[in-house]
Parts: C-alpha cells; structure tokens; sequence
C-alpha cells in the first residue's frame, strides 16, 4: 500500500479534506496514516494551548524586576526589556509555524519571570517530546522516543521488499550493527540528534556520531544497506553480499566499522 506523505497529512490536519478527497478516503482505510495524522493534530493542539495561556494577565513590571534580579543585574544597570507580547493561536495553517517560533523565543524569560504560569510546562513538554526541530514522522514510518541510552530511531512497517536503507554523515571510525530479526519491521536507531525520514519501502537518516543500529527483516529480499553513497550490504534472493568494511560477522549480526577511524 502506497501511504500520504507529509504534506498531504498536513493539508488533510488544516482541515481542508476538500482539497484532497481521494487523501481523505485513504487515511479511513489506513492505519499507519490515521497514527501518523493523529500525532500531527495533537501536536498542533499542545501548540495552541500553550499560546492559549500567554493571554492570561500577568504583572509584567514584576516579571521584569525578577529576571532583571535573576541576571545580577540592579535598577541602574537595566536594560529596557520589551514585554511579551500577546498572540491569539490560531489552531490550524501556516499560523502554527509562527507560533512554535513565538515559545521559543518567549520561553526563556517567561520560565524565569513567571514560575507559576502554565507555559513553563507546556514548553517543557513540547521541547521534549521530539529530538528534532523537525518533524521526526514521515509516514508511513512511527518515530521513536529516546531512550535511557540517549538514542532515536524510526520503525518501517512492510508487507514486501525491496527495502533500502541509507545512512549519511557516518563518520570515520563510527560502528554500524546490523541486525536480522523476525517479523516484518525494518528499523534505524541513532544518538539523539539524528534526522529521519522514511517513505514507501525507504528508510534515510541523517547521523550524529555515536553507535547505530540497523534492524532488518530475516526473510525480506530484496534489502540494500547503503552508507555515505557506498553498498555496505545486499541481500537478494541469490544470497547475501556485503561489500562494506566488516569488523564483525555473525549469524544474526554484522558490524561494520566506517573506514579512517
């Protein structure tokens, strides 16, 4: 099954199904984009709501006074500080790009100068709920949450190969396990700070340095693993070849190691 993409969940979550009927009728069928829409609208609610709390009143001289305080600085050494202004969200549409750039830039003084407003939480949540600036969640594919270990990764649902899994910006000397496992789910985890992005039967990430995990289906074929524009690994229905730099082979693992470290 071929899944929307981005901008077609996007335009389908601003309300306007109008636009894309055939989009509409697909995401009443399909479960991977009714996860993936629903996390998109959830998103841009917490965005509202934290907008939303902006408008409460507040005694600015006094928020003023403290993070002046809480900067070391005294009333002969203020600096004029320009009130936080006040937006009302608008919950769908190019609005909600203003406004997650609205909490960043007010987050800072608002956490500090009003302890016990809401928006502290909102942001904190907000902040932490993704490792990236962008959208961790190209459909079909579920973002993973970091873990303990302080890693990131993406799941890719399939039904059939061939799959092709990429990796950029590997650096020298960096570890690369790969993994056979059963099922039906292709998988890549990073340090947190890496980019994802995934598609029909594509998995592509953006690393930062540190360990990285490739999982990959036992049974499905065709699979490609390439890194830094080079084949490390190919799997058809002949046998396996693995042209890349092996460290370590095992039945169930393969290590590379990328060359120069």
């Amino acid at each position: 099954m071929t899944h929307l993409d981005e901008a077609r969940l996007l335009t389908l979550r601003d309300g306007h199904p109008e636009t894309d009927p055939a989009g509409e009728a697909h995401v009443a069928e399909c479960g991977p984009c009714q996860v993936v829409l629903e996390r998109l609208r959830g998103r841009a609610a917490s965005i509202a709501g934290a907008l939303a709390s902006l408008d409460a009143s507040h005694d600015l001289e006094a928020a003023r006074a403290q993070v002046l305080q809480r900067v070391g600085g005294g009333p002969s050494e203020a600096t004029e500080v320009t009130p936080l202004r006040r937006r009302r969200p608008r919950l769908w549409g190019a609005e909600l790009g203003r406004a997650a750039g609205i909490i960043l830039v007010t987050a800072t003084a608002a956490a500090a100068a009003l302890p016990g407003s809401p928006v502290r939480r909102w942001v904190q949540d907000l902040v932490s709920s993704e490792p990236g600036p962008a959208e961790a969640v190209s459909a079909p594919g579920t973002s993973l949450a970091p873990s303990a270990r302080e890693t990131t990764g993406v799941r890719l649902p399939l039904s059939s190969g061939p799959l092709r899994v990429t990796l950029l910006d590997v650096g020298a000397g960096g570890e690369i396990h790969v993994r056979w496992v059963p099922g039906a789910e292709a998988a890549v985890f990073a340090p947190v700070g890496s980019r994802f992005a995934s598609g029909e039967n594509r998995i592509q990430a953006t690393v930062v340095p540190g360990p990285i995990r490739v999982e990959l289906p036992d049974n499905l074929v065709p699979v490609s693993l390439e890194v830094n524009g080079r084949i490390y690994l190919s799997k058809t229905s002949q046998g396996l070849e693995i042209p890349g730099p092996a460290a370590e082979r095992q039945a169930e693992e393969i290590v590379f190691q990328v060359p120069g470290g």
